[in-house]
């Protein structure tokens, strides 16, 4: 579930570069490099929060109805199995 980005994280293709400047610049010394980080307005992370939930929401209610189908092929396999007695 890390498919999302958090406006506090640095974005993946910064951490790259960085990786990629900090092994070519060993024979410099190093130069303190504040991270770059990503704005968004209120309005945004709040529609994002609310999405974030709606998955969540989503992700409970599909393993719900995974666990109530698995529930009702065992209720079927039972009442097979009891027809097939009589």
């Amino acid at each position: 579930m890390d498919r999302r980005s958090w406006p506090w994280k640095k974005k993946s293709s910064d951490k790259t570069t960085l990786v990629v400047e900090s092994a070519a610049d060993t024979s410099h010394p190093q130069v303190e490099k504040k991270p770059k980080y990503v704005q968004i307005s209120v309005e945004q992370y709040t529609h994002l929060t609310s999405l974030e939930e709606q998955i969540k929401t989503y992700d409970t209610l599909n393993e719900e109805k995974e666990d109530l189908s698995e529930k009702l092929t065992a209720a079927n396999e039972e009442i097979d199995t009891k027809e097939a007695l009589l």
